[in-house]
Order: C-alpha cells, then structure tokens, then sequence
C-alpha cells in the first residue's frame, strides 16, 4: 500500500495518457481531485490513480485561461487550444489535449465540436 506519492508519480501527471487525465481518488472518502498529494476533503494521504476521460464543460472563460468542470466532479483551470479566444464559449465541450505544458504546467484543452462563430460580422 502507498501512502504517499513518490516522484515518479508526480512526473506522471505531466503526461498524457490516451488523450486523459491521471487522477487520484481517496481511498476514505472517494472524493477524486487532480495534482494533490493530500486529499481535499479527508486530508488522507491514501490517494490511488485513475484514469479520467479527460473531458469536460467550460464553466467560465476569460482570454488566457478558462474554468472547466471535468465529467468527474471537480473544476480545473486550463488553456484552450484550436479556437480563437472570442469564439470560446461557456456551456462548450471541451477534452484535454495535453495533460501539462512543459514550461507552465497548466493543462491544455480543445474544443469537442468546432467552434461556433457569427458570420457577417
């Protein structure tokens, strides 16, 4: 039994895993959260991983960064990709692309359907 993540788990967050995300889920409480080494609710450090689809909605989108509810209960923050920031919509679908930026760490996600955009302007 692990009680707490090593270094090459935290490095395996950073990767991307069949288009998901690696999530850890609490053994107590089975609350899921992303990136922690201590569960958010319980505080146990007994955290096992599991695969996310990696797919989600945007709850709320600002120019750089947007807020995405993830299928599994829990809001990120993230970039998407593949769309002009005007065209990026809360209420949009969205699933990640890659787990982490190198540099930033921050996740990256693109949208499910193309986007939607006003013509004749």
């Amino acid at each position: 039994m692990v009680s707490a993540m090593d270094d090459r788990t935290l490095d395996a967050h950073h990767e991307s895993v069949d288009g998901g995300l690696l999530l850890q889920r609490c053994r107590w409480c089975g609350n899921t959260a992303f990136q922690r080494l201590l569960c958010p609710t319980c505080a146990s450090t007994e955290l096992d991983e599991v695969l996310s689809d990696g797919t989600g909605v945007i709850v709320r989108s600002m120019r750089d960064t947007s807020v995405v509810d993830l299928s599994e209960g829990f809001s990120v923050r993230g970039r998407i990709v593949g769309a002009l920031p005007m065209h990026v919509r809360s209420g949009a679908r969205v699933r990640v692309a890659r787990t982490a930026v190198a540099d930033t760490g921050e996740l990256v996600f693109e949208l499910c359907e193309p986007p939607a955009t006003a013509h004749g302007w």
